[in-house]
């Protein structure tokens, strides 16, 4: 997924003319950010990127108004072009905004939004698997945001359309799809309530070694709590240990997983050694996401200096 250096400067000069509707907590963070979005690298959130451009991209990621900007502005971008790039990049931020809101509200707004700029480019492209991906993503965490028990009907849409990424390519992003399936798999009730399945889980979870150990945090995090509810707590928390000595993130996408899954994976040993978890109403990604402090962070080879 390559930018186009005209466009993309294009989209961010816009941005940065916004940006002073960020209800940031300080004048000096809003104007920050201001020259943050005017300023930021061509490449910015290409999923091929150098993993130096992450510093640059990091307080956006944690900022639920400055995701919002650059997902209207890219998606207006897309609209008017529908060039894949954009297409695939502003679901991408749809993501990190939806981790970055703390309302209900604010959650299921932003789930039903990247839905239907899924759709859009399911429209579009239908020969491409970002569409689908995507879809299922935010048909995923809508249901995470309404509860899963609540949620079951939406379980045939998001089946429907990891089935169409893995008819496409399914090793596309890192074989996302295969991860995804394998979430639901460990979150839902088993039959007749639903298609919840432990054993299946860890099956799709292994189907995605190869892409995605070593590189996708989140993967550890899934794989952990599929161990927690078949083998228990000691399994788990090698898998969060391996996460952290195996990881060492090569670009932006791999670099936020990373940043974010740190605190996932904190959260989740400390939930679980408390004796508080709840696959039905609990999981890591349903707290906002939060950063990792840089010093630890540079331990992975990620110098953020004194972002976030």
């Amino acid at each position: 997924m390559q930018f186009d250096r005209r466009q993309s400067l294009k989209l961010f000069m816009a941005a940065a003319v916004a940006a002073p509707e960020l209800a940031m907590s300080s004048a000096d963070e809003a104007e920050t950010l201001r020259k943050l979005i005017y300023d930021l690298p061509i490449r910015t959130f290409d999923h091929d990127g150098d993993v130096d451009v992450y510093a640059k991209l990091r307080p956006i990621y944690f900022n639920a108004k400055a995701n919002g900007l650059a997902f209207e502005r890219i998606a207006k971008h897309y609209i008017d072009s529908k060039e894949l790039w954009a297409g695939e990049t502003c679901l991408a931020i749809g993501y990190g905004w939806w981790r970055a809101e703390s309302s209900k509200t604010g959650r299921l707004k932003v789930a039903r939004v990247g839905q239907k700029l899924a759709k859009r480019l399911i429209a579009d492209r239908p020969d491409h698997p970002s569409g689908y991906l995507w879809e299922a993503v935010f048909v995923g965490v809508e249901a995470l945001t309404l509860g899963i028990l609540d949620s079951l009907y939406l379980v045939p849409a998001y089946q429907h359309a990891l089935a169409q990424v893995s008819k496409i390519d399914a090793t596309y992003f890192y074989g996302f799809s295969n991860m995804l399936l394998a979430k639901i798999l460990i979150k839902t009730p088993r039959k007749p309530l639903s298609i919840g399945n432990l054993d299946e889980a860890i099956e799709w979870l292994e189907r995605g070694r190869a892409l995605q150990q070593y590189k996708v945090a989140v993967w550890y995090v899934f794989y952990a709590e599929a161990l927690y509810l078949t083998k228990g707590l000691k399994p788990a928390l090698h898998m969060l240990d391996a996460m952290r000595a195996e990881v060492r993130p090569d670009n932006v996408a791999t670099a936020v997983m990373l940043d974010q899954s740190l605190f996932d994976a904190a959260y989740f040993e400390r939930v679980v050694r408390e004796n508080r978890y709840n696959k039905y109403t609990w999981d890591p990604i349903l707290i906002p996401a939060q950063p990792t402090p840089a010093a630890e962070l540079r331990r992975y080879g990620l110098d953020v200096g004194d972002t976030v």
